[in-house]
Parts: structure tokens; sequence; C-alpha cells
């Protein structure tokens, strides 16, 4: 948190129930900008390779173990924008 700058303080945010891992692999389809975008998964694999491999692999296997979700259907019932 500290090295991005964002107001939180240090600490372990990794989820520890299925749930928390649940909620933060929908988390990662959500662009959190303005105005607000859904991204597909490629999308965000892209974005988790910023901060290393190992956090691109992680980011796959959560799509394995979780599915790919219909990003344009959840686009288009939002009516937002994709970054594919």
């Amino acid at each position: 948190m500290v090295n991005q700058g964002l107001p939180l303080p240090a600490d372990d945010y990794s989820p520890r129930t299925p749930e928390q891992e649940v909620v933060m692999v929908a988390d990662k389809y959500n662009s959190k900008s303005i105005p607000p975008r859904f991204l597909t998964a490629e999308a965000y694999a892209r974005k988790a390779a910023r901060f290393g491999e190992e956090n691109r692999q992680r980011w796959e296997e959560l799509v394995q173990q979780y599915g790919n979700i219909d990003v344009p259907a959840l686009a288009a019932e939002f009516h937002m924008d994709i970054e594919y």
C-alpha cells in the first residue's frame, strides 16, 4: 500500500476465507475508475502482471477456479464500458 500511495495502513490484505476470496475476485472485474468500467479477465491479468509474474499467475489460477465471467453481459446490464 505504501508504494502505491494509498491511504491505508501497511498490512496483509489477502483474503482469509472463501467468502473474502470471492469478493476479491469479483472486485478485480471493476476498474475503479471514473467513469467506471468492467475489466475482462485478460485486462486484469495485464494489470496484475505489473506487480510481478507471480501475481499474474495467481490471477489466472483464480479465473480457472471461479470461472471467466460474462463481462459483456454485465456491462450491458449495468450500462458500462469494458476494458479489454
